[in-house]
C-alpha cells in the first residue's frame, strides 16, 4: 500500500468537502438573507411567524442536545410563557402571576425526575436564554417601523461580522482565539469580524440614521453588539464541545442547525434587551 497516495486521496476528499460546504453556505445565504430582510420589513404577522418558527426549531435542537428528547415538555412551557409575555398585555396582573407560578411548578415537575441537577439547570437556562432573545427581537419589531429598521441593522452587523471573520480568518490565519473551545477561530478572524461589523454598521447608519433610537453613543452600541456577536458564537461552541457534537442540528444546508446560525444573534438580542431595560434603546 502506498501511504503517500492514501494521504493524498484523503486530502483531496477533504478539499472537495470543504468546497461543497462553502458553496452550500453561499447558496443558503443568497436565498435566506433577502427573505429575512423582506419579512422583517413587513413586520407583524409575517415576522412573528418566522421568529416563532425559528424559536420552536431552536428549542427542539436544544432539547435533543441536552435531554435527548425530541421536544421536552419544558420547551413547550417556556414557549407558552413567551407567547403570554408578547401577546398577553391585556391580561390582568393576577393572570400573569398565576401563569408564571404555574410555569415554575410545571418546569420543576418536568425536570426533577428526568434530569440530574447540573443538566437540568443548563437545559432550563438555555430554554429561557433562547426564548428571551427571540422575545426581545419580536418586541422590537412591534414598537415601530423605525425599530424594524433597527432590527435590520442588528442583522446586518451580525452577518457582516460573520462574513468578515470567515474570510479574513481563512486568509490570514495566525494564532488561535480559543483553541480549546473552537479550534478554527483565530484572532485575525475576530479582528476581521469586528472591522466588517463596524464598517457595514456605520454605512447602514449613514443612510438610515439610527441615533434617535439610542440613548448611548452609536459607536459604543455598535462595538458592544459586535463583540457580543463573537461571544455568542464562542458560547455555543463551548456548549457543543461540552456535548461532543459538531453541529446542533442539520436544518440549514452547509450551516448546521438553527442554533448554529443564530448563536451570535441570540446574545446580541439579549444585550439589546438589557439596553431596552436601562433606556439605552428607546
Amino acid at each position: 500500500m502506498n501511504i503517500n497516495n492514501e494521504v493524498g486521496a484523503m486530502d483531496c476528499t477533504l478539499q472537495h468537502k470543504k468546497m461543497d460546504e462553502f458553496w452550500l453556505r453561499v447558496i443558503s445565504c443568497v436565498f435566506a438573507i433577502p427573505f429575512v430582510i423582506a419579512v422583517t420589513y413587513l413586520g407583524m404577522p409575517y415576522f412573528d411567524v418566522l421568529s416563532l418558527g425559528m424559536l420552536i426549531g431552536m428549542l427542539r435542537e436544544w432539547s435533543r442536545l441536552t435531554t435527548f428528547s425530541v421536544f421536552h415538555p419544558v420547551c413547550g412551557t417556556v414557549f407558552v410563557q413567551m407567547l403570554v409575555f408578547l401577546y398577553g398585555q391585556g391580561l390582568p396582573l393576577w393572570a400573569h402571576v398565576f401563569l408564571n407560578s404555574l410555569a415554575i411548578v410545571l418546569i420543576w415537575h418536568f425536570v426533577r425526575k428526568t434530569l440530574l441537577v447540573k443538566r437540568a439547570l443548563l437545559f432550563v437556562s438555555g430554554c429561557f436564554y433562547v426564548s428571551a432573545a427571540v422575545a426581545t427581537i419580536v418586541f422590537l419589531s412591534h414598537k415601530s417601523p423605525e425599530h424594524r429598521v433597527f432590527l435590520l441593522w442588528l442583522f446586518s452587523i451580525v452577518w457582516a461580522g460573520d462574513i468578515g471573520a470567515y474570510f479574513i480568518g481563512r486568509l490570514l490565519k495566525g494564532p488561535k482565539l480559543a483553541p480549546k473551545i473552537s479550534p478554527n477561530k483565530t484572532w485575525s478572524g475576530l479582528i476581521g469580524g469586528l472591522i466588517g461589523a463596524a464598517v457595514f454598521g456605520s454605512l447602514f447608519n449613514y443612510y438610515f440614521d439610527l441615533t434617535p433610537l439610542l440613548g448611548l453613543s452609536f459607536s459604543g452600541v455598535l462595538l458592544t453588539l459586535a463583540v457580543s456577536a463573537h461571544l455568542g458564537d464562542l458560547l455555543e461552541s463551548s456548549i457543543k464541545r461540552h456535548f461532543g457534537v459538531k453541529d446542533a442540528g442539520n436544518f440549514i444546508p452547509g450551516h448546521g442547525g438553527i442554533l448554529d446560525r443564530l448563536d451570535s444573534l441570540l446574545l446580541v438580542a439579549l444585550v439589546c434587551g438589557l439596553f431596552l431595560l436601562v433606556g439605552w434603546i428607546r
